[in-house]
């Protein structure tokens, strides 16, 4: 939360000539670049179609994620049948889409009585291990990175012990290096249920030494509650030298079913806006919502059927629009923490300013549940400045340099053009400083 100083009243062009002379650009400052390729999508990808692709095309999806589960590419014992992931990954490539393949889950033959288990016991781990080397020789030079298991900290995935968990990963990592050395490995896949001891415990098992990164699910109840979180698993991966390598495959919302995180279609914009900027400035390497289609039967009940940005049928749900504004405007910036000048003296009030080659991004919002609008005056230095709806992904354009805009809780998404990086943007309030 921005610390709120307590000052007197003063001239806004006052306010602006004080936060002119108090930066200066040739001071050393905090940058966090925002890697080309920050998004990706779960389970896109799946339905091979045209219609798909440009979709994800235009939502900008640099990243698709999928389970390439072991009972479709070895359904019996020996018999290999790679047919469905080899048109999955021809059409991915020839759309330009990286792809992160999760090696995952059990098959019917294992144990004799065709029963899933989500479990390989250790008399097990070799069958795994064939099947991982296999797949990734097969697809070595295609799949872009490859995920160990699926959130093996619920039984609804994982039955093993934690134990028996870190073995397997390590057995795996070990298979994956041993198929493609210069392979990237991501490890770990927890969910925000996670006790810090999971976490721990992979690391000090050795399970991570040849592993690149940690996948890690950071499911609440907001943005807000999400970025929380994730700064709290950076703070125990310190210790291991890995708070600078967490990707977030998955992360979402539900609008329907029982889950206490649902949210209404008609806040899926804020929260998708909220969710990416916070992570993303937060230091996550990827980002992956979770996920772009509803299934085209729902029980409702069922949160699980609700996650889509959209309904099986193409139609918008309500947040598609926000990510594509996210999409288009913030992988390949630096993100700058110490910029918009002035943003330090607000209270109850964030700031994001995204600086691009040319293009420039700030996105401010209110906070708490239910902000009360406040007025803000920013200013924002170049040409082509644009503010962008992410409820419709709609864009007017904005007149003057200097403006005062109402902040409530919904994101405002402003760009212009601007290649003097000594020209930056400011923002303060009308008549005074702080709120």
């Amino acid at each position: 939360m921005r610390k709120h100083l307590r000052a007197l009243l003063i001239l806004p062009v006052l306010v602006f000539l004080a936060c002119d002379s108090a930066y200066n650009p040739e001071e050393p400052e905090i940058r966090i670049e925002i890697p080309q390729d920050l998004l990706g999508m779960v389970h896109a990808g799946s339905r091979n179609e045209v219609q798909e692709y440009k979709l994800l095309d235009d939502m900008g999806v640099s990243w698709m994620l999928r389970t390439f589960n072991w009972s479709t590419i070895e359904p019996g014992k020996g018999n290999w049948n790679f047919a469905d992931y080899d048109a999955y990954i021809g059409n991915g490539k020839s759309h330009g889409k990286k792809i992160f393949a999760v090696l995952a889950y059990d098959t019917s033959w294992l144990y004799g009585d065709g029963q899933s288990r989500n479990y390989i016991s250790p008399e097990q781990l070799d069958l795994y291990c064939a099947y991982v080397k296999k797949t990734v020789e097969r697809y070595k030079g295609s799949v872009d990175a490859w995920g160990i298991w699926n959130e093996p900290n619920i039984s609804r995935f994982w039955t093993g012990t934690a134990a028996e968990f870190y073995e397997l990963t390590k057995r795996a990592a070990a298979a994956i290096r041993e198929a493609d050395p210069g392979a990237l490995i991501v490890g770990g896949a927890f969910n925000t249920l996670a006790t810090e001891e999971w976490i721990r415990g992979l690391f000090e098992s050795g399970a991570m030494e040849q592993v690149d990164a940690l996948s890690y699910h950071p499911y609440s109840f907001s943005a807000f509650s999400s970025a929380a979180i994730f700064t709290g698993v950076q703070e125990i991966l310190a210790g291991y030298h890995f708070d600078d390598k967490i990707w977030v495959t998955e992360v979402g919302f539900p609008t329907g079913g029982s889950y206490l995180t649902k949210v209404s279609e008609e806040n899926m914009p804020e929260q998708v806006v909220k969710t990416i900027v916070s992570l993303a400035t937060a230091g996550a390497v990827h980002v992956f919502w979770y996920q772009l289609f509803d299934p085209a039967e729902r029980n409702p009940d069922d949160s699980e059927d609700y996650f889509g940005l959209l309904n099986r049928d193409y139609t918008p749900k309500g947040g598609k629009e926000a990510y594509a504004l996210c999409s288009r405007h913030i992988p390949g910036t630096a993100y700058r923490p110490g910029l918009p000048v002035g943003a330090e003296n607000l209270y109850n009030i964030r700031a994001f300013y995204f600086e691009g080659e040319a293009r420039h991004t700030l996105i401010i919002w209110g906070e708490g549940d239910s902000p009360e609008p406040k007025t803000v005056r920013i200013f924002l230095p170049g040409s082509e400045r644009q503010l962008h709806n992410p409820v419709d992904g709609s864009s007017e354009p904005v007149d003057g340099e200097s403006t005062d805009v109402s902040v409530g809780g919904m994101p405002r998404i402003y760009t212009w053009e601007n290649t003097d990086k000594i020209k930056v943007p400011r923002i303060s309030v009308p008549g005074g400083i702080g709120f």
